[in-house]
């Protein structure tokens, strides 16, 4: 299988502003919870971004299956403020 990378999408967390009734295709329509990010099946080339600087509480486990040309990333994004 090929992966188009056009079609992978990138979703955004938010702990503090974000709200699980968005769709997470931006920073500014970010979902709120772990549980929404568990709730959703992503595809290969997918990319999940917690927002830096917030507390998470609970694991992520997605759901789908990405590709060697493909995997489904986990990452941050925002200013990587340390908190104390």
């Amino acid at each position: 299988m090929v992966v188009l990378v056009g079609l992978a999408a990138t979703y955004h967390v938010d702990g503090e502003q974000g709200d699980d009734g968005r769709d997470g295709l931006s920073p500014r329509s970010a979902r709120r919870t772990l549980g929404k990010v568990n709730a959703t099946t992503f595809a290969p080339g997918d990319k999940i971004v917690l927002k830096s600087g917030r507390f998470w509480t609970g694991q992520v486990w997605p759901e789908g299956s990405g590709e060697e040309s493909g995997p489904i990333m986990i990452d941050a994004y925002g200013e990587r403020e340390k908190r104390e």
